[in-house]
């Protein structure tokens, strides 16, 4: 008997670990107007010869949380794939729910709801003041089974949005369970939110400002491309604005011309988290401007800061027109042979007397070369690496680590070039 407990608890505690992928993050206040994402990264760990991100399917999702009015709420759950259904919905005024809490599970099939209440979740249903639910139901629209994709591991997501005003609550835990015929996993879980930007580009910032009462037009940021790359899109991550008295807009334009660049958001207020914005011109810097009257601002603690994050492109357009590595090597090249074929020239031309020796480990070579030429070839060679470099930075905003190292090998070869074309014109 004591075998068998034994061999039920660690079957449990194993199904716990495998299985079940819950919240680290929690818990969440959900303050009013909120638009929140909660997230889950699923993995294979590995611990067997199957692929689990395959075999194993959702079976159910566990959310705990509490409101004041529960009609403000939809909460949303996509899977890696894309796939999306809603777990809680039917906006509307359904009546107060303050002291109410959830912890529910969601399930296809048959389920058991909490006593008087429908088997498919609905705002609707009368939750009232000071309850306690614990049952199990049916998505409000579509399946568990639909999210389920061809591999589930990747980033699950669970949105929570208030789309109505007034009345806040907390958002405490959520799980998701995945299993198999035989109950067992081998799924890892992290709920750490996957990153804003490509793995190729660059992040810039976040950039947090507070807008003030009585401003018009006021630039309070702007987000510019780093020298040498561009914008791809910028993230409001939070920020608020009070609706109806303030707005923010956001213009693309170069550096310094502030509203009289080409508006890529118009004047938009209340909750701004997880609003994007591109620029009109990669190239382009993103211009943030604020508007409010003498009403509540940020900077009275009564609306959130702007936190904004901007993505480089992964592809920066000005690279393409500079030489690589192995082009240099091509002009190296190139300078050499030029190089050879001079100083042939020279030795058939020049007596042997104006032709400079060069000794190594006792032998000599004839290396035609000239102290006054070659200093002359070193001033001009110099002359020419500040103007090519100055024409770079002009055109492109930056100087390229290729330039660098392609001068860095080319400019004694080509140094040298010169100091032979200018000896042969004094020589003649």
């Amino acid at each position: 008997m004591k075998k068998l407990l034994l061999i039920i608890i660690l079957f449990s505690i194993g199904k716990f670990v495998f299985g079940q992928c819950g919240c680290t993050n929690c818990p969440e206040p959900l303050p009013d107007d909120t638009n929140q994402n909660f997230y889950v990264n699923i993995s294979d760990n590995n611990l067997d010869n199957i692929d689990d991100c395959s075999t194993m399917l959702l079976e159910s999702i566990n959310i705990y949380f509490d409101h004041e009015y529960i009609g403000d709420l939809t909460v949303t759950v996509t899977s890696p794939c894309g796939n999306s259904i809603v777990l809680m919905g039917n906006i509307g005024f359904h009546g107060a729910t303050d002291g109410t809490f959830w912890d529910i599970e969601f399930e296809d099939g048959s389920v058991s709801p909490d006593s008087g209440f429908p088997p498919v979740f609905d705002n609707a249903a009368p939750w009232g003041l000071n309850g306690n639910y614990t049952g199990t139901y049916n998505p409000y629209s579509g399946t568990l089974a639909s999210l389920n994709c061809t591999d589930n591991c990747g980033t699950w997501t669970i949105n929570v949005s208030d789309d109505q005003t007034s009345d806040i609550g907390n958002f405490f835990d959520f799980s998701l369970d995945f299993g198999d015929p035989s109950d067992t996993g081998q799924l890892n879980c992290d709920s750490e939110p996957p990153s804003l930007c490509p793995d190729c580009s660059q992040i810039l910032g976040p950039f947090t400002n507070c807008y003030d009462s009585y401003e018009t037009d006021w630039v309070f940021l702007e987000i510019c491309p780093p020298p040498g790359q561009t914008i791809d899109v910028a993230t409001i991550l939070e920020g608020t604005f009070e609706a109806g008295f303030d707005n923010l807009t956001v213009y693309s334009g170069p550096a310094g011309s502030g509203i009289a660049g080409v508006m890529v958001l118009p004047p938009t207020d209340g909750n701004l988290q997880n609003t994007t914005i591109f620029p009109i011109d990669p190239e382009h810097c993103l211009i943030f401007v604020s508007n409010s009257d003498s009403s509540i601002s940020c900077a009275e603690d009564l609306q959130n800061e702007m936190n904004i994050i901007a993505c480089t492109s992964c592809n920066p357009v000005t690279n393409s027109n500079i030489p690589t590595l192995s082009q240099w090597g091509l002009i190296f090249l190139a300078l050499m042979l030029m190089s050879l074929g001079s100083v042939l020239l020279m030795n058939e031309s020049l007596s042997y007397s104006k032709i400079g020796i060069f000794t190594y480990q006792n032998k000599s070579f004839n290396i035609p070369f000239d102290k006054k030429a070659f200093n002359f070839s070193i001033a001009t060679t110099s002359l020419l690496i500040l103007i090519g470099f100055a024409i770079c930075f002009a055109i492109y905003g930056t100087i390229f680590y290729q330039d660098l190292i392609g001068v860095a090998f080319t400019a004694p070869v080509f140094t040298y070039l010169l100091h032979l074309l200018w000896w042969m014109e004094f020589e003649k």
